[in-house]
């Protein structure tokens, strides 16, 4: 007994798909990142908060906050109030939950982005 199969496929459309999807999803995984971050951040006059950014391409997403003072804030010990601390953009990096949440708003946007 024979069997055949007949298949396309559509490799350079899911390329392009992905390439259209990627910025956007590393976007957003990035904006959920920096809102965590941004929680936890020393807030003192809100300026360090307020300089946080993100931005993405099709292959990273950088997150980044643009003060004199923010890499001294991330990586030395004070006195930080109100649940704030160091290392408060590395921390939500490292974290195994926030990295799931990274994930599924990855594979979402990819989803969306190839139409499934």
């Amino acid at each position: 007994m024979s069997m055949q199969v007949h298949m396309s496929w559509h490799g350079d459309e899911i390329k392009r798909a992905l390439a259209r999807a990627s910025p956007t999803a590393l976007y957003q995984a990035g904006e959920d990142i920096r809102g965590v971050s941004i929680r936890q951040a020393p807030l003192d006059t809100g300026e360090l908060i307020r300089s946080s950014a993100t931005q993405a391409d099709d292959q990273a997403v950088t997150i980044s906050y643009d003060t004199p003072y923010a890499v001294r804030w991330h990586e030395n010990d004070a006195n930080f109030q109100r649940g704030r601390k160091k290392k408060y953009l590395e921390d939500p990096i490292n974290d195994p939950t926030e990295q799931q949440r990274v994930l599924r708003i990855l594979r979402q946007g990819v989803k969306e982005g190839i139409g499934l």
